[in-house]
């Protein structure tokens, strides 16, 4: 069974169809947590600048290869928006060599999923991330890690 994920909101970045499929349903037996997908991140930004800054998601999922930004760019502008919380961001992608994952880590992700991943290993690799951004900046995990 699939660890459970407290009640909250993902945004996921992603601009392939079957990408978004494969992370709802990793999601799917997650009921407390409502997934708001975007397939760019000029909508995902659209999307945030309807919301009052008071509002954040509880991680975000974010794909490296979208169109016109790179998904390094989405992290960073994500970064921004929510500074100084403690908000999951995620890779989920079919790229993965170090270099990848060092400019994913720079940029202010916390975990890195390779595609294609197994449900269990998504919510694993989300579920560790909320435990870690729940510690103290003293205790807490600053590098990134990578769920192959």
């Amino acid at each position: 069974m699939a660890k459970v994920l407290p009640k909250g909101t993902a945004l996921v970045v992603e601009d392939e169809p079957e990408g978004v499929e494969a992370i709802r349903a990793a999601l799917k037996d997650q009921r407390n947590t409502k997934v708001l997908d975007f397939n760019s991140s000029a909508s995902l930004h659209r999307f945030l600048d309807q919301q009052p800054w008071t509002w954040f998601p509880t991680f975000a999922l974010v794909d490296l290869v979208l169109p016109a930004v790179s998904g390094y760019d989405v992290i960073r502008r994500l970064r921004n928006r929510f500074d100084g919380r403690k908000i999951p961001i995620i890779v989920v992608s079919k790229m993965g060599t170090g270099e990848d994952i060092l400019e994913a880590q720079v940029a202010g992700a916390d975990a890195f999923v390779r595609k294609p991943f197994e449900g269990e290993r998504l919510v694993a690799a989300i579920k560790s991330c909320l435990e870690n951004a729940k510690k103290s900046s003293t205790d807490r995990r600053y590098s990134i890690a990578y769920y192959l």
